[in-house]
C-alpha cells in the first residue's frame, strides 16, 4: 500500500506535467493565435521563401508571387485567414489551389487576371480585401501581378495615383510598372 507521501508526490508530478503541457501549448500556439485573432498580416521576417516576393502591403494585406502547395500551407501557418489568387490558372505544380486552401483551412478567392485587372476586377478585389472577415489576406499571382493589382486597388480606394504607384513599387511592381503608370495617368519620372 502506497504511503501518503508517495500519493502526494504522484499528484504533484501529474499536476506539474499537466501544467507544463499547458504552458508548452501556449508557448507554441500563442503567437500565431494572437496574430490571427488581431487580423494582421505577418512581417517579412516571419515568412520563408515558400511565399516568394512577399510584401506586407498593409496591416491586413500582403502580396506575393505564385504560391505552390507549400506556400499555401505556410500562408495558414503564419496567420493568414484568406488567400486571393489573381493568376489565370488555379493549378500550381499539379495541385489545385482551391483544394489546397480548403485542406489548409484557408478562405480561397480567385479573380483570374490576364495581366492587369480590369476596373470591374479591381472593384471585386477591393470588395474581397476590404472585408474584415477575410483579414489577414494574402494576394498572389504571376510575377508582379499582385503588386500591380495592389497599386490599382489603392488608387480606386482614393489614394493619390502617385502614392498608389509608390505602394505598388514597394510591393515589387517591376515588369508591369509601365502599364500601371499609364492606367493611373502617372508619367514616368514624376513620382517621388
Amino acid at each position: 500500500m502506497p504511503n501518503h507521501r508517495d500519493v502526494v508526490c504522484s499528484i504533484l508530478l501529474c499536476a506539474g506535467l499537466a501544467l507544463a503541457l499547458h504552458v508548452g501549448w501556449l508557448a507554441v500556439a500563442g503567437p500565431a493565435r494572437a496574430q490571427y485573432e488581431t487580423g494582421e498580416a505577418p512581417f517579412g521576417d516571419k515568412v520563408s521563401e515558400r511565399i516568394p516576393m512577399y510584401h506586407r502591403a498593409s496591416p491586413t494585406s500582403a502580396t506575393a508571387g505564385p504560391l505552390g502547395r507549400l506556400g499555401i500551407i505556410e500562408a495558414k501557418a503564419v496567420g493568414f485567414r484568406s488567400i486571393l489568387n489573381l493568376a489565370s490558372t488555379t493549378v500550381a505544380t499539379g495541385q489545385d489551389d482551391k483544394a489546397m486552401a480548403e485542406f489548409a483551412q484557408l478562405r480561397y478567392f480567385n479573380v483570374p487576371v490576364a495581366s492587369l485587372p480590369t476596373d470591374a476586377q479591381v472593384a471585386e478585389i477591393r470588395r474581397i480585401v476590404e472585408n474584415p472577415d477575410n483579414a489577414p489576406i494574402l494576394i498572389y499571382g504571376q510575377k508582379d501581378q499582385a503588386a500591380a493589382a495592389w497599386a490599382l486597388v489603392r488608387a480606386a480606394g482614393g489614394a493619390p495615383p502617385e502614392f498608389a504607384l509608390q505602394e505598388g513599387k514597394t510591393a515589387g511592381l517591376r515588369q508591369l510598372l509601365a502599364p500601371v503608370q499609364e492606367r493611373l495617368g502617372v508619367r514616368p519620372g514624376t513620382q517621388r
